[in-house]
């Protein structure tokens, strides 16, 4: 019986930890907003992007071709990214295409760490406020 008993530990344990580095390890993307370019070739995405344990809280701005069917997989795994902020305290980026060849970056940088501000993207220029 007490066999029995350290065994049924032991695999709940190794169960327990499984499922704990699964949620370590899983990313999420929530979108904020998405806006066609004013031609439809583009898509740009401002979303939320949360690392998982090991990795914080995230402000992305992405610009994907329009006829992008996974875009979910693409902004988990490496999406084009233009605009990319961590430790801020607002979770809102507006997004808004001035022309065909112009995004318009809106954002509070209080107290954000920036880690990256692409001027020019596959030739659309990005403006940031």
């Amino acid at each position: 019986m007490k066999k029995v008993t350290i065994n049924i530990i032991r695999a709940l344990t190794i169960l327990s930890l499984i499922l704990f580095l699964k949620g370590c390890s899983e990313r999420e993307v929530e979108i904020q907003k998405e806006i066609i370019s004013p031609n439809g070739v583009y898509t740009a995405y401002a979303y939320n992007f949360k690392g998982g344990a090991t990795v914080g809280f995230s402000q992305r701005v992405s610009i994907i071709k329009s006829d992008e069917s996974k875009v979910n997989d693409i902004l988990v795994s490496d999406s084009p990214n233009v605009f990319f902020n961590t430790n801020t305290n607002s979770e809102d980026v507006e997004i808004e295409w001035e022309d065909d060849s112009t995004l318009k970056i809106t954002c509070d940088e209080n107290g954000a760490y920036v880690k990256l501000k692409v001027d020019i993207f596959d030739w659309i220029k990005i403006k940031y406020e």
